[in-house]
């Protein structure tokens, strides 16, 4: 579960550095004289911390028999991509 919460982050920060940077991992990592180890290494504790309270939040809504409704889901997500437009239903 680690590993892919790791994967996961990787590709967040990937993202990011795309996004704020205009660069892509690889070319980052360079510039920084990192490796892909270097940068898993160094976002491990990141992606432990999103594991853990992932896990937390499951066993709480769980306990507290917590549900949500999934036309509830869906208005969420409609409202979420309205502001895209024509593009919403892409998104």
């Amino acid at each position: 579960m680690l590993k892919s919460e790791l994967d996961d982050t990787v590709k967040d920060f990937e993202q990011m550095i795309k996004r704020d940077a205009k660069l892509s991992l690889e070319d980052y990592l360079r510039l920084q004289n990192k490796t892909m180890e270097g940068l898993r290494e160094e976002l491990e504790p990141s992606a432990e911390a999103r594991l853990k309270r992932a896990l937390l939040l499951g066993e709480v809504a769980e306990a507290e028999a917590l549900d949500v409704d999934k036309e509830e889901i869906h208005k969420q997500i409609d409202a979420m991509c309205a502001p895209w437009g024509v593009r919403a239903e892409e998104l």
